[in-house]
């Protein structure tokens, strides 16, 4: 994994930033997923080396909480739009609307991504 980041870090820094000429690159703030944490940690080593600055900006908080992409994923299938809406945007909200959230609960595979807990 870690030889996966330095490689990705890399063509970042060596192909695009220095061809469009970025010297700030802007992640969220991550405080559930291990796997992106190190991710931002070691993306952060390489580009400051490269004189690019790495800007980790916070999650946003509700309830007391770190929003989450799993938290939204978990009320999309409960088809919890209520609660939904104090955490997306409403375009997000009324297209998360227009699908069926049932055929989604129904998949195995999604579960995976929802079985955390907060």
């Amino acid at each position: 994994m870690r030889s996966q980041i330095i490689l990705d870090t890399n063509i970042f820094t060596n192909y695009i930033a220095c061809k469009l000429g970025i010297k700030t690159r802007y992640v969220g703030e991550e405080p559930f997923s291990y796997t992106t944490n190190l991710y931002n940690t070691i993306m952060k080593e390489i580009l400051f080396k490269s004189s690019i600055e790495l800007v980790i900006l916070p999650r946003l908080i509700e309830d007391f909480k770190p929003i989450s992409a799993t938290q939204v994923r978990k009320l999309f299938i409960q088809g919890n739009f209520k609660d939904m809406k104090k955490l997306v945007p409403i375009t997000t909200l009324k297209f998360l609307q227009k699908l069926n959230y049932k055929k989604y609960a129904q998949n195995p595979e999604l579960s995976k991504l929802i079985d955390k807990s907060f």
